[in-house]
Protein backbone atom coordinates (compact mmCIF):
# COMPACT_ATOMS: atom_id res chain seq x y z
CA UNK A 1 0.00 0.00 0.00
CA UNK A 2 2.65 2.31 0.81
CA UNK A 3 4.39 1.96 -2.50
CA UNK A 4 1.38 2.40 -4.18
CA UNK A 5 0.88 5.60 -2.52
CA UNK A 6 4.51 6.57 -3.21
CA UNK A 7 3.78 6.12 -7.14
CA UNK A 8 0.65 8.13 -7.17
CA UNK A 9 2.93 11.07 -5.98
CA UNK A 10 4.99 10.01 -8.43
CA UNK A 11 2.73 10.66 -10.94
CA UNK A 12 1.54 14.18 -9.81
CA UNK A 13 0.59 15.09 -13.58
CA UNK A 14 0.58 11.49 -15.48
CA UNK A 15 -2.77 11.44 -17.17
CA UNK A 16 -1.74 8.75 -19.38
CA UNK A 17 -2.30 5.19 -18.71
CA UNK A 18 -4.61 3.23 -16.37
CA UNK A 19 -5.25 2.86 -12.91
CA UNK A 20 -6.54 -0.40 -11.17
CA UNK A 21 -9.14 -0.31 -8.59
CA UNK A 22 -6.91 -1.77 -5.54
CA UNK A 23 -4.67 1.49 -6.26
CA UNK A 24 -7.28 3.86 -6.84
CA UNK A 25 -9.00 2.78 -3.48
CA UNK A 26 -5.56 2.36 -1.67
CA UNK A 27 -4.69 6.38 -2.32
CA UNK A 28 -8.63 7.11 -1.45
CA UNK A 29 -8.43 5.29 1.79
CA UNK A 30 -4.54 6.63 2.77
CA UNK A 31 -5.68 9.88 1.87
CA UNK A 32 -9.22 9.74 4.04
CA UNK A 33 -7.39 8.44 7.03
CA UNK A 34 -4.59 11.26 6.43
CA UNK A 35 -7.69 13.76 5.98
CA UNK A 36 -9.71 12.32 8.79
CA UNK A 37 -6.74 12.34 11.38
CA UNK A 38 -5.35 16.43 10.84
CA UNK A 39 -9.44 17.23 11.14
CA UNK A 40 -9.58 15.15 14.34
CA UNK A 41 -6.15 16.82 15.42
CA UNK A 42 -7.79 20.54 14.70
CA UNK A 43 -10.94 19.34 16.36
CA UNK A 44 -9.19 18.38 19.50
CA UNK A 45 -6.47 21.50 19.23
CA UNK A 46 -9.72 23.92 19.40
CA UNK A 47 -11.22 22.10 21.75
CA UNK A 48 -8.11 22.62 24.09
CA UNK A 49 -8.14 26.32 22.96
CA UNK A 50 -11.07 27.17 24.57
CA UNK A 51 -11.11 25.23 27.63
CA UNK A 52 -7.45 26.93 27.98
CA UNK A 53 -8.92 30.28 27.07
CA UNK A 54 -12.03 29.32 29.97
CA UNK A 55 -9.41 28.24 32.40
CA UNK A 56 -6.93 30.91 32.46
CA UNK A 57 -6.17 34.64 30.87
CA UNK A 58 -5.52 35.20 27.60
CA UNK A 59 -2.53 36.29 27.99
CA UNK A 60 -1.09 32.95 29.37
CA UNK A 61 1.65 31.09 27.55
CA UNK A 62 -0.52 27.75 27.45
CA UNK A 63 -2.81 29.37 25.47
CA UNK A 64 -0.61 30.79 22.41
CA UNK A 65 1.12 27.60 22.40
CA UNK A 66 -2.42 25.73 21.63
CA UNK A 67 -2.98 28.53 18.87
CA UNK A 68 -0.02 28.38 17.38
CA UNK A 69 -0.05 24.55 17.37
CA UNK A 70 -3.87 24.87 15.78
CA UNK A 71 -2.73 26.91 13.17
CA UNK A 72 0.13 25.14 12.16
CA UNK A 73 -1.85 22.27 11.70
CA UNK A 74 -4.67 23.63 9.81
CA UNK A 75 -1.89 24.84 8.01
CA UNK A 76 -0.59 21.90 6.88
CA UNK A 77 -3.95 20.05 6.65
CA UNK A 78 -4.79 22.58 3.82
CA UNK A 79 -1.19 22.08 2.10
CA UNK A 80 -2.01 18.58 1.64
CA UNK A 81 -5.51 18.96 0.47
CA UNK A 82 -4.17 21.49 -1.79
CA UNK A 83 -1.64 19.78 -2.95
CA UNK A 84 -3.35 16.01 -3.52
CA UNK A 85 -6.12 17.89 -6.27
CA UNK A 86 -3.75 17.33 -9.16
CA UNK A 87 -2.61 14.19 -8.46
CA UNK A 88 -6.43 13.04 -7.21
CA UNK A 89 -8.23 14.49 -10.88
CA UNK A 90 -4.96 12.50 -12.55
CA UNK A 91 -5.19 8.72 -10.57
CA UNK A 92 -9.53 9.60 -11.15
CA UNK A 93 -9.23 10.28 -14.68
CA UNK A 94 -6.52 7.04 -14.96
CA UNK A 95 -9.55 4.88 -13.43
CA UNK A 96 -11.99 6.35 -15.84
CA UNK A 97 -9.53 5.23 -18.40
CA UNK A 98 -9.11 1.63 -17.08
CA UNK A 99 -13.10 0.84 -17.19
CA UNK A 100 -12.84 1.89 -21.07
CA UNK A 101 -14.97 4.66 -21.03
CA UNK A 102 -14.25 7.48 -23.54
CA UNK A 103 -12.33 10.19 -22.05
CA UNK A 104 -15.11 12.74 -22.32
CA UNK A 105 -17.10 10.44 -19.55
CA UNK A 106 -14.32 12.02 -17.14
CA UNK A 107 -16.99 15.82 -17.23
CA UNK A 108 -19.09 14.19 -14.50
CA UNK A 109 -16.12 14.35 -12.08
CA UNK A 110 -15.56 18.36 -12.32
CA UNK A 111 -19.18 19.20 -13.20
CA UNK A 112 -19.53 17.19 -9.42
CA UNK A 113 -17.03 19.57 -8.03
CA UNK A 114 -18.29 22.57 -9.57
CA UNK A 115 -22.30 21.89 -8.17
CA UNK A 116 -20.17 20.93 -4.56
CA UNK A 117 -18.97 24.25 -4.75
CA UNK A 118 -22.30 26.16 -6.42
CA UNK A 119 -23.77 24.04 -2.96
CA UNK A 120 -21.19 25.17 -0.88
CA UNK A 121 -22.02 28.77 -1.77
CA UNK A 122 -25.93 28.95 -1.61
CA UNK A 123 -25.49 27.33 1.81
CA UNK A 124 -23.43 29.87 3.23
CA UNK A 125 -25.26 32.71 1.88
CA UNK A 126 -28.72 31.47 2.85
CA UNK A 127 -28.27 33.13 6.11
CA UNK A 128 -27.07 36.32 4.55
CA UNK A 129 -29.00 36.75 1.77
CA UNK A 130 -32.46 36.02 0.24
CA UNK A 131 -30.59 33.94 -2.11
CA UNK A 132 -32.09 30.22 -2.54
CA UNK A 133 -30.73 27.55 -4.24
CA UNK A 134 -32.17 25.78 -7.00
CA UNK A 135 -34.21 22.82 -6.55
CA UNK A 136 -32.66 20.78 -9.41
CA UNK A 137 -28.68 21.37 -7.82
CA UNK A 138 -28.60 18.71 -5.01
CA UNK A 139 -30.14 15.89 -6.96
CA UNK A 140 -28.18 16.18 -10.14
CA UNK A 141 -25.19 16.54 -7.65
CA UNK A 142 -26.37 13.12 -6.41
CA UNK A 143 -26.99 12.15 -9.46
CA UNK A 144 -22.59 13.10 -10.60
CA UNK A 145 -21.50 11.55 -6.99
CA UNK A 146 -23.24 8.19 -7.55
CA UNK A 147 -22.60 8.21 -11.45
CA UNK A 148 -18.47 8.86 -10.42
CA UNK A 149 -18.94 5.93 -7.74
CA UNK A 150 -20.03 3.65 -9.55
CA UNK A 151 -17.64 4.25 -12.54
CA UNK A 152 -15.06 3.80 -10.04
CA UNK A 153 -15.87 0.42 -8.71
CA UNK A 154 -15.89 -1.11 -11.81
CA UNK A 155 -13.38 -3.37 -12.75
CA UNK A 156 -10.96 -3.12 -15.20
CA UNK A 157 -11.95 -2.67 -19.19
CA UNK A 158 -16.20 -2.72 -18.35
CA UNK A 159 -16.83 -0.72 -21.47
CA UNK A 160 -14.57 -2.31 -23.57
CA UNK A 161 -16.80 -5.72 -23.77
CA UNK A 162 -19.77 -3.31 -24.68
Amino acid sequence: MIQIYKQYWEDYFHFKGQTSRSEYWSVFLINTVISLLGYWLILYLLDNLVRTVVSVADNSKAYWVVLVTLIFVTFLLTVFLMLNFIPFLSISYRRYRDTGLTPWAFIIEPVAICLAMAVYYYETKAYETNISMPLWLIPVLLVLVLADFLIKILPTGTFNKI
